[in-house]
């Protein structure tokens, strides 16, 4: 415990510690111990619970349901590390039923009851649909692609919701429905560049597990979803249930208790403003030559020589590229718009997949919302590009 801590404690101990050193009494010592004892517990405890603008009020009883929104594509472990998280929550003594003491509910939501495939190829259920999702405490949404449809159900019950949380590139999700305008937020450390690019009224921030502010909050990539999970389970009922979490879990990080430049309330509109201005162009795939790609090889372009076609900038290693590049767009420029292509197929909007995260397949570039998403397309391209003849 600091120096500074025990002072007030000090003050009110020192002289019968000096009069017990002279009489070398050892009880008054052991009685001085257990008062230093029960200053530094005190102090602890005091510090054991969220600052009152920072905790989520739960009811006395009962449950607190907690909604997982899925898509095809979602990452699993964006969404399964926060579940495991709160269905291990114990909350000793509060009421007298098991649904008080294991607090959290825990559903899945998607667009329809009909099986998903998320990353890897496994196959989710999900328990509700936009129309008969019951109202959300906790709304936890992992990386995955965007629908309208989906926006405009998550804008809805956010609004509702004690805390919309994301996780990894989740928050490009949370971006796309307008719920972190004038925010700080974080993502997949892969993908801060973009979300800058594509958001400059957020105010990225870099090397945070997460970034939590009243009612949203976003997490790194993938573990991180661990770490805010333990962390929204400590703003409703304290420091001491979220260890116990974490231990019973075997999580040995640390990661999930606030440190500096992790909390944020929303940015004044002006300074908000200022951001987006002074965001700079940046070439897509990371700036590697767009028509050298198609060829199966990544060289970097140079910062002098681009061009930009629709929602991207390109980089090209010389002029001539850049000119075969502008002579045939449809043929070097990234495919679908920049819809994600693992999930085009399902309606999947333009601008939804990363940059950065692209695969050329025939001598075409297409890009991804997620790892998984690429993963899987890699594995099968022809289930979403019908009449391609295998990927490269």
């Amino acid at each position: 415990m600091p120096v500074n801590r025990i002072e007030p404690c000090l003050g009110s101990v020192m002289a019968t510690v000096v009069t017990a050193l002279r009489q070398t009494n050892v009880a008054v010592l052991m009685v001085v111990a257990c008062v230093l004892l029960a200053c530094q517990v005190s102090e602890a405890r005091a510090d054991e619970n969220p600052a009152s603008g920072e905790r989520l009020e739960a009811p006395a009883t009962g449950t607190m349901t907690v909604g997982f929104l899925i898509s095809r594509g979602a990452d699993v472990i964006d969404f399964t590390g926060p579940w495991e998280v709160f269905q291990n929550v114990v909350v000793p003594g509060r009421g007298t039923t098991t649904r008080d003491t294991r607090p959290f509910e825990l559903l899945t939501i998607g667009a329809s009851r009909e099986p998903i495939r998320v990353s890897g190829g496994l196959r989710v259920v999900p328990d509700f649909t936009f129309d008969d999702a019951p109202p959300l405490h906790v709304i936890v949404v992992p990386a995955q692609g965007t629908t309208p449809a989906l926006l405009q159900w998550l804008t809805e019950a956010s609004a509702r919701a004690d805390l919309t949380m994301s996780v990894c590139t989740g928050a490009f999700v949370l971006a796309a429905a307008g719920l972190l305008d004038g925010r700080a937020a974080t993502t997949h450390h892969g993908s801060l560049n973009r979300m800058e690019r594509l958001y400059p009224s957020i105010e990225v921030r870099r090397g945070v597990r997460y970034v939590e502010g009243p009612r949203m909050a976003t997490a790194g990539g993938l573990t991180s979803g661990i770490d805010l999970a333990l962390r929204v389970v400590e703003r409703y009922f304290g420091r001491a249930v979220a260890a116990q979490t974490a231990a019973y879990m075997e999580h040995t990080s640390e990661g999930w208790k606030r440190g500096e430049g992790q909390w944020s309330e929303p940015l004044p509109q002006s300074a908000a403003t200022a951001r987006a201005k002074r965001v700079e162009a940046r070439a897509a795939l990371l700036g590697n030559d767009p028509v050298l790609l198609t060829e199966g090889r990544e060289v970097r372009g140079r910062s002098d020589i681009w061009a930009e076609q629709g929602a991207f900038r390109y980089a090209f290693a010389s002029n001539a590229n850049r000119e075969r590049f502008l002579a045939d767009p449809e043929r070097y420029a990234i495919q679908l718009e920049g819809a994600c292509a693992f999930m085009a197929a399902d309606g999947a909007p333009p601008g939804s997949g990363d940059e950065d995260r692209y695969l050329v397949h025939e001598g075409r570039i297409y890009i991804f919302a997620s790892e998984g998403c690429r993963t899987s397309f890699r594995a099968s391209p022809e289930r979403y590009l019908p009449g391609s003849s295998g990927g490269k």
